[in-house]
């Protein structure tokens, strides 16, 4: 059985964290996409 070395992070470690948010233009459909890089699947958009 493998050893983990790590200790495991609870939820406010995370809550508590800066994440980078990124707006682009979205120039296929207009409006903006909004995601944090560092939270793959984390993306949003919007027309105005």
């Amino acid at each position: 059985m493998p050893v983990i070395s790590k200790k495991m992070k609870n939820i406010n470690y995370f809550m508590n964290r800066r994440y980078k948010l990124e707006i682009v233009p979205d120039l296929e459909e207009g409006g903006f996409v909004a995601y944090y890089p560092e939270l793959p699947g984390c993306i949003t958009c919007s027309d105005e």
